[in-house]
């Protein structure tokens, strides 16, 4: 019974800080309690006119004190709180019935009661004690004035008035205890809050000189933005590249008031899209000029900055200098360009040099032959051997020259001819060849007379490689077509053939500088691969384009198409 009685008079202790403070206030006041109904039973038994009821009337209070306790002790520190105040309120108001008003409380003392239970429990408890105290003054004023209430049998003694004024001061007393242990309270918070407020400035500030100094010692361009595009933010290296002499001379202008106008209209254009649909744009390669005019390659990335109801206020832009980068691509690709120019010119050589050789060799054994031959037919077929050879030279030369020449020049000097009579030309040329081959050229041309503006010498070279590869693909009593005709918007000039054709694999291929195809090779051309390398760039420099059609095995057909109106921009 000792140990347990002793448990009770120590102060609880639970996990919720604000709890135990209560629990503790709470055990202080009924501890107190406790000790003063005690003190008072020693005193007021002996001398009341009823100890019975007095022995009994003690012993009710001590339970009721030992029983919050227990509680108390438990955890029901809401339940003991509410126990306690409504305990205080009943006794001050129902003392007063029993001795018939003579013990009627005054204001003060329901206030006092009214703060506990603020205190101790919460607002809401407040304000219902205090409308239950405001009633039960008015009761009590009321059956004064009208003589209701009855006059007691009891008179209070001395010893209930001491009781009733010991209670008063107990309750004022703890209820200065408890506003002054608030105050502190609020002060301690006050001042632990000042403190923590202090300390999170201090690690803010020095998160803030952390960020600052990694962003100004970073060679990267950063910046932070706002929706009008205006500078709010810049690191060191920004501020050097836009030439300003500090980061606050920055704040509030935009990439007008530094950059070229058409490169801030595309700086403006990606940020904007950015404000509209809020998707990050990363690493994105494109051209700045410093404060100098020096032109640099940067990699930059924007990504939305939003508040934290997540709506988008600016933007954060990175911008990496990737010039070396640039150039050292840049390099490497002029590099692998002169490798293949290097390899083209090999391949060119050896192409040439076979192509050089066959049609020398032809010539000299025939002159060998004609040297020793006395047969006048024979040396009659040793010179036309001779001179087809040596049309064969001219030919390839010619191409030479003219590769050489189309690599340099700038435009193409346009004047105007006669398309029909240059055709002509051109198949007169080939008549000797068409005839030994024992095959048909024809020519359909439009009753109207075909004047084009253009280089005569350059379409006379394409039509020339054009027609000649048409007669050496095409097997003897095959047909070689020509046709020209204008239309309002351009010229319009095919030649087609009955002869081997190409395979579909390859007519992406034809076009390339010294490719030729299997077919090629197994003739007698020698051309070197060059032939419609010339033709595709010769029609290209006139704004026109070549198609083929060719099935293989029945031949094929290239149609030329230059236009009648030359474009300003060429």
């Amino acid at each position: 019974m000792d140990k347990l009685f002793g448990k009770l008079l120590v102060p609880p202790k639970f996990e919720d800080e604000n709890e135990t403070r209560v629990a503790r206030l709470l055990h202080t006041i009924l501890v107190v309690f406790l000790a003063l109904f005690t003190v008072l039973a020693s005193i007021a038994v002996p001398t009341a006119d009823a100890p019975v009821a007095a022995i009994l009337s003690f012993v009710v209070l001590i339970l009721i004190v030992l029983a919050m306790l227990v509680l108390l002790r438990h955890g029901h520190v809401r339940s003991v709180s509410i126990i306690f105040v409504a305990i205080s309120w009943i006794y001050l108001t129902g003392v007063n019935v029993i001795f018939g008003g003579t013990l009627n409380p005054g204001i003060q003392h329901y206030t006092i009661v009214t703060l506990m239970a603020g205190l101790l429990i919460n607002g809401r408890a407040a304000l219902v004690v205090a409308v239950m105290s405001v009633l039960a003054g008015w009761g009590f004023h009321f059956a004064e004035v009208n003589t209701l209430l009855p006059e007691s049998q009891l008179s209070p003694t001395s010893i209930d008035r001491a009781l009733s004024l010991t209670t008063n001061l107990t309750l004022t007393a703890l209820l200065l205890y408890l506003a002054l242990n608030s105050i502190d309270r609020a002060l301690r918070r006050a001042q632990t809050e000042n403190a923590e407020r202090k300390w999170m400035q201090i690690k803010l500030e020095e998160e803030r000189n952390l960020l600052r100094t990694l962003i100004d010692n970073l060679p990267d361009l950063i910046y932070v933005k706002d929706l009008q595009s205006r500078f709010v933010l810049n690191n060191k290296a920004h501020v050097a590249f836009m030439g300003a002499s500090s980061p606050e001379e920055l704040i509030g202008k935009t990439d007008f008031d530094y950059h070229p106008t058409e490169d801030a209209a595309t700086y403006l254009s990606d940020e904007c899209r950015l404000f509209k649909d809020g998707k990050p744009l990363i690493n994105k390669e494109e051209t700045s000029i410093d404060h100098s005019g020096k032109s640099y390659w940067h990699s930059t990335s924007k990504i939305p900055l939003r508040d934290h109801h997540g709506n988008i206020i600016g933007l954060v832009g990175i911008s990496r200098d990737i010039t070396m980068r640039k150039e050292a691509e840049a390099e490497r690709m002029k590099v692998a360009l002169e490798r293949k120019r290097i390899d083209l010119l090999k391949e060119f050589v050896n192409n040439v040099s076979h192509d050089l050789k066959t049609p020398l060799t032809i010539i000299k054994t025939s002159l060998y032959l004609l040297e020793r031959w006395d047969d006048p037919v024979k040396q009659h077929e040793k010179m036309e051997t001779i001179k087809h050879q040596v049309h064969h030279l001219e030919r390839l030369i010619q191409n030479i020259l003219t590769v050489s020449r189309l690599e340099r020049l700038p435009h193409v000097n346009r004047e105007a001819f006669d398309l029909s009579r240059l055709i002509n030309e051109i198949i007169d040329y080939f008549r000797p060849l068409v005839e030994s081959k024992q095959i048909t050229l024809e020519y359909t041309q439009s009753d109207t007379p075909l004047i084009l503006l253009a280089d005569e010498s350059l379409i006379e070279r394409a039509l020339m490689n054009l027609i000649e590869n048409a007669i050496h693909y095409t097997d003897a009593g095959g047909t070689v077509g020509i046709e020209a005709c204008l239309t309002t918007e351009s010229a319009i000039i095919s030649v087609c053939d009955t002869g081997v054709g190409i395979d579909s694999d390859e007519i992406d291929k034809i076009f390339e500088s010294f490719y030729r195809g299997d077919r090629a090779r197994t003739g007698l051309n020698g051309s070197a691969g060059l032939g419609l390398s010339i033709v595709k760039q010769a029609v290209e420099l006139h704004q026109g384009v070549i198609d083929v059609d060719s099935t293989p095995g029945e031949g094929s057909t290239f149609t030329i198409r230059l236009p009648l109106t030359v474009s300003e921009a060429n």
